[in-house]
């Protein structure tokens, strides 16, 4: 399900502009309040549609987590599983992690899997009448 690391030619497909991380604080509310929610081992995730065309990422990793080491992996993980899925995810939508603690460094494969497993739960439970 994760494509293997992008070739040359791949790398604009890839990579992250500015325009798809979330950075107000009223996107972030609007997620947490309007958005679906589906909890998994590791990580929460908080899912609205957006007319944007394409999906957001934002984190909202704690202090209750672990140190700022341990927290900027966290997102640093997060963000490279969201940037190698996005395009398999059906709709545009923004989407905010939040890491559940405890965080025991699990593999990438992992965090990957159930960050998509998650948001198609979340999509498909708002599409659902």
């Amino acid at each position: 399900m994760i494509p293997m690391k992008a070739t040359s030619s791949q790398d604009k497909r890839f990579r992250l502009r500015p325009e798809m991380i979330l950075r107000r604080k009223a996107e972030f509310d609007r997620a947490f309040r309007e958005g679906n929610r589906s909890v998994g081992r590791m990580i929460s995730v908080h899912v609205i549609p957006n007319d944007l065309g394409h999906c957001r990422l934002g984190m909202a990793v704690s202090r209750a987590v672990g140190g700022a080491v341990l927290r900027n992996r966290i997102r640093r993980q997060l963000r490279d599983a969201f940037r190698l899925n996005r395009h398999s995810f059906p709709v545009a939508c923004d989407i905010v992690i939040v890491p559940r603690r405890p965080w025991r460094s699990p593999a990438f494969n992992e965090i990957a899997d159930e960050f998509v497993a998650l948001v198609k739960k979340s999509v498909e439970r708002r599409a659902a009448p």
